[in-house]
């Protein structure tokens, strides 16, 4: 046996006296012969091209003669490492890659079973959107085909087949995993590899944007950048349309908006109004070509920029340049190396931004930080879609409950000198040298309980057996969702909730109780502590229900009946009581009860006639000198 240590060429050598003539074989463990020697004598070697690390058996077979002999077995070293099995499939994917980090790799060794590793997976964490690219150097006794595919198995690209520098590019794909596979073509040997992805003039923009509702804030006199016709890595759905949202606050006013797009983008620049209705457009214009949309706004009011791809993609910058004289390096982008360089930076945060509410007393505090900004700074709300700027501060932090139920925008800006926040009521007002952040948005309810009113009465029997239905209405209520509660007099206990506002109190018996409305959000009152409501719920009045003693001295249900009914009362003194049914002949039929009754208390019991034939029975109950008597049928 021979335990090979590596993938590779193996190679068997004998030297024997010269008196012996032999034949090398090469033997999977099963016995499968491999490979064969012609028959000889002195030196003589057999090679097994192709194999993988594992055991494999030599045989040294007898010609003709006699004799000793020596042997070895050796195997070659591959230029590259191997990878990581197994990675034969997506879901046994090695990652992951980030940009020119380097992969290596071995295909077309056979193990011992005589299976071929043929493929090995490499997942790639693409940096940003971009054109992608997954080039392998095989060595010349190997040759491969290189793809790239989306982590759901889609393939996206494929080279020709080859062995040295074969590579595959796929362009327009967005941040995000991405898969490389290397496929085995012929022959073996081992590898080297990298992903990359092509830079792109201008910075990316926020996302999401691609609608009025997550339009980017901007200014008539900023300079924005963004990125179009870029592929995600899950479903392949392009990013085709960027919005940015401007206020203007005093018209008639002509604005100029220069714009230019980059690498393989062709794109046109549209003007809407609030409503979504299209005002002005620009020409389809290809890369590398500056062009202009003018539009004269007559009326003050948000108004949306939109970005559309044609064809292509790439990179665009929409605005105006640095200020005259802060442009250093005469690039016409504010960047690093001018003056008039800041940054909003990346607004994120950990709190819930939907759900909440106001009008409960609770704080509804929204904490956000940013990352990567330069300038002097501050965090802003801002209404929308009005774009009002509602509050501004240095911390980050915001008490929606401070202000009216809605949908709002956090943000930050950037800018060199503090007195450019002076007078700001929109982030459209910005002028000189600014930038702002993404915007993060959040939305609050109103929660108002509304007034409750009793449509059928707030009196009822609450044991007599019939159902006793009191319904309720509200008017005035502002609120995602409700419940109406009954609950006991005391508030300590939620006896039944609903939606419709409609108690059965037959259901609850004598005594007073309580009914009211709650409105909530994310939480539902019926399963809360009615005297410790969390956030987000809101209680209406209180209606008070009060529910008498209207049952007989002796209910019977049903009645008639097929064999079993139930008998109940309410015992009106602490004495013996005996319940017993009697035929009309007067004869004992069974005693259900007798012993100390306890006053105001409810007996019920069961009686099960089913053996007795049809007619009339008398249900007795003794109490003292008090005899009570009530009939029933039995009926079949």
């Amino acid at each position: 046996n021979y335990t090979n240590p590596r993938n590779g060429n193996m190679t068997v050598t004998v030297n024997s006296d010269l008196a012996l003539n032999y034949i090398i074989r090469i033997y999977r463990p099963n016995g499968t012969l491999l490979v064969s020697s012609g028959t000889g004598s002195g030196e003589q070697s057999v090679t097994l091209l192709c194999v993988q690390a594992g055991t494999f058996v030599v045989r040294i077979d007898h010609s003709s003669g006699c004799g000793s002999y020596i042997a070895s077995c050796s195997t070659t070293t591959n230029t590259n490492g191997n990878d990581v099995e197994p990675n034969n499939t997506v879901s046994e994917t090695i990652g992951s890659y980030n940009e020119n980090q380097t992969l290596t790799g071995h295909l077309g060794y056979a193990t011992n079973a005589g299976s071929i590793d043929g493929l090995d997976h490499f997942s790639y964490n693409n940096p940003r959107n971009g054109n992608v690219t997954f080039t392998v150097t095989a060595d010349p006794a190997l040759s491969i085909i290189v793809r790239l595919y989306r982590p759901n198995g889609t393939l996206l690209g494929s080279s020709i087949s080859g062995s040295g520098t074969i590579s595959v590019t796929v362009n327009c794909l967005q941040t995000g995993t991405f898969i490389g596979r290397i496929d085995h073509v012929s022959g073996c040997g081992s590898y080297i590899g990298s992903f990359t992805t092509s830079t792109l003039t201008h910075s990316a923009d926020v996302e999401p944007n691609d609608v009025q509702e997550f339009a980017i804030f901007t200014s008539t006199k900023r300079n924005n950048f963004g990125q179009l016709g870029y592929a995600t890595n899950t479903t392949g759905a392009v990013d085709n349309l960027d919005y940015f949202a401007i206020k203007i606050t005093e018209a008639p006013l002509m604005l100029s908006i220069p714009f230019q797009f980059e690498e393989t983008l062709t794109g046109i620049v549209r003007v809407y109004n609030l409503a979504g209705s299209l005002l002005s457009s620009s020409s389809s214009t290809g890369p590398g070509v500056g062009n202009t949309l003018i539009y004269n706004f007559t009326t003050p009011g948000v108004y949306f920029v939109r970005i559309e791809q044609v064809s292509g993609c790439g990179s665009y910058r929409m605005g105006f340049p640095c200020p005259e004289g802060e442009d250093n390096d005469n690039d016409n982008i504010c960047g690093p190396d001018d003056d008039c360089h800041v940054n909003g930076g990346w607004v994120r945060t950990g709190s819930p931004l939907t759900g909440l509410c106001v009008g409960d007393g609770f704080a509804d505090i929204i904490q956000v930080g940013v990352t990567g900004r330069t300038g002097i700074g501050a965090y802003g709300l801002v209404s929308f879609p009005s774009l009002d700027v509602v509050a501004v501060g240095a911390s980050g932090a915001f008490n929606m409950e401070n202000y009216p139920a809605g949908n709002y925008r956090i943000g930050h800006a950037s800018v060199t000198e503090l007195s450019q926040f002076n007078g700001i009521t929109n982030p459209s007002q910005f002028t000189g040298c600014f930038d702002l952040s993404n915007a993060i948005a959040v939305s609050t309810l109103a929660l108002v309980p509304g007034t409750i009113t009793a449509t059928a009465g707030t009196t009822a029997c609450g044991n007599d057996g019939i159902p006793s239905n009191l319904s309720f209405a509200v008017t005035g209520a502002v609120g995602p969702s409700f419940r109406w509660a009954v609950l006991t007099s005391d508030f300590s206990t939620v006896l039944a909730n609903n939606t419709t506002g409609i108690f059965d109190f037959d259901l609850f018996g004598p005594g007073s109780y309580r009914v009211v409305r709650a409105v909530y959000s994310g939480v539902n009152p019926a399963t809360i502590d009615p005297l410790s409501l969390p956030p987000c719920v809101r209680v209406s009045n209180i209606i008070v229900v009060n529910i008498s003693s209207c049952a007989p001295a002796l209910l019977v249900q049903p009645n008639p009946t097929a064999g079993e009914n139930q008998v109940s009362f309410t015992a009106s003194t602490d004495e013996w009581h005996t319940l017993e049914v009697y035929d009309m002949q007067g004869r004992l039929v069974q005693t259900l009860m007798s012993q100390m009754a306890q006053a105001d208390e409810i007996y019920r019991y069961s009686f099960d006639g089913s053996y007795l034939p049809n007619g009339v029975y008398l249900y007795r109950l003794t109490t003292g000198n008090d005899v009570l008597v009530q009939k029933f049928m039995i009926a079949r």
